[in-house]
């Protein structure tokens, strides 16, 4: 029987020692429910939206270096902080004491609305500061990247921020304050931009941060030992020697290997349910976070960080040759738009490639690079294995088995003659999450010619699992032309299998784009070569710019008369330290339980059968309620209806409803429920629609003019059908209701984060 260890971390520089602590319970869940910590917020619960943004901070006992990282609480277990200190955005500064010149500087360049995000973007510019007290316009705007703004927009934030930087304006000599005319904004007599006064401003000291917890930075106790923690339902275990790691995955061969688990939020996996009830961090291995050099390439420990692998790779371009780094560059330019710092600062390389993804940046790029990979298995033998075909199985399935262990990546120099390329087809030019198709290509030439020697060329997003056309290789010993580029389209219609179910879009539409991405490749390469240098990068990242013009206020206005002024938001400081409360902030009252609502997996359906047994032997479970439970109509409003009856109308249509001690456990149960259906024809498509003669009614039409007589009088007239598909939902700030029985005559007293107050008192009442 195993002794199982305390937790130990710091939170805002004070010691927290968890006797139980459960590897299922987020940082987030524990900053919130069990320090009392409300400002890092819960939004997305994926670690793409930045609410939940703390700072990590490290002490590096080989160089005595502090380190600081921001980490998204969401994902991250409480375990894996284990010897950490925590910084969350009360730790900073408070409106009772003093707010820190980024929280000032925020909330009095009105770059706060609702004010949900506010914490998260906070800790992220703090987490830049304590790295570089005077960065650019470049390092404010890759802090942020990982954090989203829902209402407010990032013009007055960047313009806050930018008051950090040694060039305020981002126009510089060229700001509009002192070269616009009257005829671009009208009479500028009245006319003003300057929303806030830099003299107003704390100024920033560095030296007056909060130090790191010396107990930590005077022994390593707690990252040199080995420590397991056990929870209801999974065990944690963080080995720090190799022979340890691969004698528990010896053990333990179905034991789920994680250092940063980042993909633990997104749906796809959260869509599988698997249980792991054993994970065993990877994160204090030196093998597997080492960093070697050699002759070929650099060699990355699997446990390595993106973040790691970035600033090696970065350090690799500025020193060595341009020719030798070209793979490096390309890998760089895809981190520009690979999550935020947030994810890059704890997922590793090794996670991404063994998570075999279909829409793998990295992989697609490792792929067509050449690179190859150490495994380990349980009976001590390394053996060297390339990343092709062979490797990748399918989409989430790699060669590996349960007994191999990824020890390291190694990444190759490219040669004088070798070129390479990549590119990410997204849909907006800074898509962080969902870019559609990605590709990188290869290509070796004969010195001294054009004679092709080597291609490689990889895809990802044109199907269910990296694509890597073998046929390509009969360009080998062609030369490099026009011609050559027709052979390869043939090449690669041949071996573009696609599947029209696999993705969104058409395989007509993804052939064309491989065609056109490799068209694009060929042009680099020949301009590369007629210039003797880098092809000129096809899209550059321009600084964010904006400047809000507004009219002031009469002279004669009276101080007490706020219409028209640029007055900064009124709950801006509370938004900043965290201190503004929202529903799902609220202290728990005595014997309060949560509601978790159970949703239809079908898009239209007949319900047969609800069984919900198996949800209410769960612990902590008290009830299931669904529409036989509504006392009096289950309408709301004149088309809604609280719970659904017979049939189903869309996915995610509500069917009942799980109570319970805690949220955990009643999103849990709700997941347990059985439901048995029927499916029933579904309306899916516009062109569904039209065909069932499905319409709103009364038709909304927008009429300006005379149009039959517009349209008769027309030298030409151009028409053309555009189908858009559904959009995919990313949610902010979370909809919660809180209802509390104040004991008399049935009142409620009802707190809702609804934007519509008026509905929400109809519908109570």
């Amino acid at each position: 029987m195993w002794d199982y260890d305390e937790l130990v971390f710091f939170v805002n520089g004070k010691k927290v020692v968890e006797p139980q602590a459960d590897p299922e319970t987020t940082l987030l869940q524990y900053l919130r429910e069990k320090l009392h910590l409300p400002g890092t917020k819960l939004s997305c619960g994926e670690g793409g939206c930045g609410a939940c943004t703390v700072m990590v901070s490290k002490c590096d006992y080989s160089q005595n270096k502090i380190t600081h990282y921001t980490i998204n609480a969401c994902l991250a277990s409480v375990c894996s902080v284990h010897g950490l200190a925590v910084t969350t955005v009360e730790g900073i500064g408070s409106t009772r004491t003093r707010l820190h010149p980024v929280q000032e500087r925020i909330a009095k360049s009105h770059g706060t609305q609702c004010g949900f995000c506010t914490p998260g973007m906070v800790m992220s510019m703090y987490t830049l500061l304590r790295n570089n007290p005077q960065p650019d316009m470049a390092d404010i705007e890759s802090a942020i990247g990982g954090n989203l703004c829902r209402c407010t927009g990032y013009r007055p934030i960047l313009a806050g921020y930018r008051t950090f930087t040694q060039k305020v304006c981002g126009r510089g000599a060229d700001c509009c304050r002192n070269t616009h005319t009257r005829g671009e904004i009208g009479n500028t007599e009245n006319v003003s931009s300057e929303l806030f006064k830099m003299e107003d401003f704390v100024p920033y000291d560095p030296s007056q941060e909060p130090i790191f917890p010396p107990e930590l930075q005077l022994s390593s106790a707690l990252s040199t030992k080995s420590v397991r923690f056990k929870g209801d339902r999974v065990m944690w275990i963080r080995p720090v020697t190799l022979d340890e790691l691969l004698d528990l995955k010896s053990r333990y061969p179905e034991a789920k290997l994680v250092v940063g688990d980042t993909t633990m939020g997104s749906k796809e996996v959260k869509s599988l349910k698997i249980e792991h009830p054993l994970l065993i961090s990877c994160t204090h291995v030196q093998e597997l976070i080492s960093v070697e050099h050699s002759d070929t390439g650099i060699t990355f420990g699997s446990s390595s960080t993106i973040a790691i692998v970035e600033g090696v790779l970065q350090e690799a371009v500025n020193s060595m040759p341009e020719y030798k780094t070209r793979v490096f560059t390309t890998i760089l330019k895809m981190f520009e738009s690979f999550a935020g710092h947030q994810v890059r600062n704890v997922a590793s390389i090794g996670g991404n490639i063994m998570a075999a993804s279909s829409i793998s940046d990295m992989n697609t790029i490792l792929t067509a690079a050449g690179a190859t990979v150490k495994v380990a298995s349980t009976d001590m033998q390394v053996r060297s294995v390339p990343l092709d075909k062979t490797f990748f199985l399918g989409c989430r399935k790699t060669m590996l088995g349960p007994s191999d262990l990824l020890l390291s990546v190694h990444i190759p120099f490219t040669r004088q003659n070798e070129f390479f390329w990549g590119h990410k087809q997204d849909k907006t030019s800074d898509d962080r999450w969902s870019s559609n198709v990605k590709a990188a290509m290869r290509v070796v030439l004969e010195e001294g010619s054009n004679l092709v020697t080597e291609m490689a060329v990889s895809f990802a997003g044109l199907g269910p699992d990296v694509f890597i056309p073998l046929k390509i290789k009969q360009a080998v010993g062609r030369k490099w032309d026009e011609c050559l580029v027709k052979d390869v389209n043939q090449l690669l219609q041949d071996d573009l299998d696609l599947n029209p179910d696999a993705s969104a879009t058409s395989v007509e539409y993804r052939r064309t784009l491989a065609y056109s991405l490799f068209f694009k490749f060929y042009l680099a390469v020949s301009t590369a070569l007629q210039l003797k240098q880098p092809a000129p990068t096809l899209f550059t990242k321009v600084p964010v710019l904006g400047t809000q013009v507004y009219e002031e206020v009469p002279p004669g206005q009276s101080s007490d008369d706020a219409v028209g002024r640029a007055l900064p938001h009124k709950s801006a400081p509370q938004h900043a330290t965290g201190e503004a409360v929202y529903c799902d902030d609220m202290p728990l009252l005595e014997g309060e339980k949560y509601l978790a609502l159970v949703t239809s997996s079908r898009t239209h359906a007949r319900i047969i059968s609800i069984d919900p047994s198996e949800a209410l032997k769960m612990a902590g479970v008290r009830d299931f309620i669904c529409h036989t439970d509504v006392p009096g109509c289950n309408n709301v409003g004149e088309e809604e209806r609280v719970f659904a009856e017979e049939e189903v109308l869309y996915k995610g249509d509500v069917v009942g409803a799980v109570i319970a001690d805690n949220k955990l456990r009643a999103q849990r149960a709700a997941k347990a429920i059985k439901i048995d259906y029927q499916d029933l024809p579904a309306v899916i498509t516009i062109k569904d629609a039209i065909a069932a003669n499905s319409y709103s009614h009364p038709p909304k039409e927008i009429i300006v003019g005379d149009i039959a007589t517009a349209f008769a009088e027309s030298d030409n007239i151009v028409g053309g059908t555009v189908t858009m598909g559904g959009q995919k939902h990313f949610y902010m700030e979370t909809q919660v209701t809180r209802c509390v029985p104040k004991g008399e005559d049935g009142e409620l007293e009802v707190f809702s984060s609804t934007q519509m107050p008026d509905d929400l008192q109809v519908f109570f009442c």
